[in-house]
């Protein structure tokens, strides 16, 4: 059962940890992923202290995804950083994590930014709809290049709503 650790799996957690700081990306990225999947949140500080210091786009996606599981909320700041640095399958990771993670003041308008981005707009929406309790729509699965209704109404709402949201002109975005 995801977020809830037995007493079995607890004894994991020092070996996970300590595989946080594998040479093997793949290791790492593992490790991550396991802690996130076990529910363990007292891994959270090794397991944020990974991501930031993480370079391996598949390791920082199951970073991302394990401190959205475990519900880091510190690791916002670090999430928007690397947001900008990263394209495609990465940075749609790094952005539905911050959609749970964030805050919608801060988050919206960066994230708002990637609407119009075909490889990014699902995630983006999404992000959108979390920060916002807005529902603009159920997730459609699979990839596409056509946009989806969600997507395309998150970029409405958007479009009607970003008067309301401090401007994002530093906002980096690449």
């Amino acid at each position: 059962m995801r977020g809830i650790v037995t007493l079995r799996y607890a004894d994991a957690a020092p070996f996970l940890e300590k595989s946080l700081n594998d040479r093997d990306p793949l290791v790492r990225a593992n490790a991550a992923r396991s802690l996130g999947d076990l529910g363990i949140k007292a891994s959270g500080d090794p397991l944020l202290a990974m991501f930031v210091a993480e370079k391996d786009p598949g390791a920082l996606q199951q970073a991302s995804g394990a401190l959205r599981s475990l519900n880091i909320k510190a690791a916002a700041p670090y999430l928007r950083e690397e947001i900008p640095d990263f394209t495609g399958q990465t940075r749609n990771w790094l952005i539905q994590a911050l959609g749970y993670l964030g805050t919608a003041a801060m988050d919206v308008p960066l994230i708002a930014g990637y609407l119009d981005d075909s490889m990014t707009s699902d995630a983006a929406g999404e992000a959108i709809q979390e920060l916002t309790g807005v529902h603009l729509g159920a997730r459609r699965p699979g990839l596409s290049s056509v946009p989806t209704r969600e997507t395309l109404a998150a970029r409405a709402w958007w479009l009607s709503h970003k008067d309301e949201w401090p401007r994002c002109d530093d906002c980096s975005r690449k």
